[in-house]
């Protein structure tokens, strides 16, 4: 899993608060993520499913920031941690050939990233 960032505060189970940082306190709180999956082949994690903060990925970073939608995102994701094709990605769900294209040309950008060259 790789988060794009925060969305904001839940409210209830359908509804948040638009926030961008999360605040520590006393009180638990519950936040809503911008979050990608970063293994194909894995399942959607339960809601009892832990996580541990890791380092920032370049690349994935690069990746996040430069893509205009959550399929683009996704898409894009997969194609860098798991060099997935097309029809697979659409296995999962349904891209456009346009959106597989943006997809495609973002990783590009960004996989220099993880060969240690510069963003131009």
């Amino acid at each position: 899993m790789v988060v794009a960032g925060v969305r904001g505060q839940a409210v209830d189970a359908n509804r948040f608060v638009a926030r961008s940082e999360i605040s520590v306190s006393a009180t638990p709180r519950t936040y809503v993520l911008d979050a990608y999956c970063t293994d194909f082949e894995k399942d959607n994690p339960s809601a009892g499913t832990q996580f541990r903060l890791g380092k920032v990925d370049p690349a994935l970073a690069c990746i996040l920031g430069a893509a205009s939608s959550t399929e683009v995102k996704q898409a894009a994701v997969w194609i860098f941690t798991d060099k997935v094709s097309y029809r697979h990605v659409n296995q999962k769900f349904t891209l456009s050939q346009s959106d597989w294209a943006a997809a495609t040309a973002i990783v590009r950008k960004c996989a220099e990233f993880k060969t240690g060259g510069s963003k131009n």
